[in-house]
């Protein structure tokens, strides 16, 4: 590093070295969350299928193959009722927003969980796998 001056050596030597430390960490995010919304996609990009649309049936298959101990058989045809239901409740607020969380508050706050408890159950896996991924972040840094 001789012959560089301090500016050049703090950033080949510093710099650098957490910018690619940055750029390799999200990039494992990003693939993390892919993978994420590969199996919980269905509950928050219902707007944009079909109800006879094949990527929705695989993407219920694939989520009840997943969890299929915390999910009856009856789910793949529940989802599609519940995403339905949603859909017609375009004039209320809260469908303008499609997280799972605005979802699932939806659901408890109309009270309509009770009909599609499965629903709920997969809405709380994906909202805790999210919670279990910042958690496991921030123990890695301590």
């Amino acid at each position: 590093m001789e012959g560089m001056s301090s500016q050049h050596t703090f950033k080949v030597t510093t710099f650098y070295v957490i910018i690619d430390h940055l750029k390799s960490a999200l990039e494992k995010r990003i693939e993390a969350h892919s993978l994420v919304l590969q199996i919980f996609g269905v509950l928050t990009e219902y707007e944009s299928t079909s109800d006879e649309d094949i990527d929705i049936a695989n993407a219920i298959t694939r989520l009840v193959g997943m969890y299929s101990k915390d999910l009856s058989s009856d789910f793949p045809a529940k989802i599609r009722q519940c995403i339905c239901w949603i859909k017609e409740q375009r004039h209320d607020e809260i469908t303008s927003t499609r997280s799972a969380q605005m979802m699932f508050q939806m659901l408890h706050n109309t009270g309509v969980y009770r009909a599609f408890p499965n629903t709920e159950a997969a809405l709380r896996i994906y909202l805790s796998v999210m919670a279990k991924n910042c958690s496991g972040e921030r123990s890695e840094k301590q």
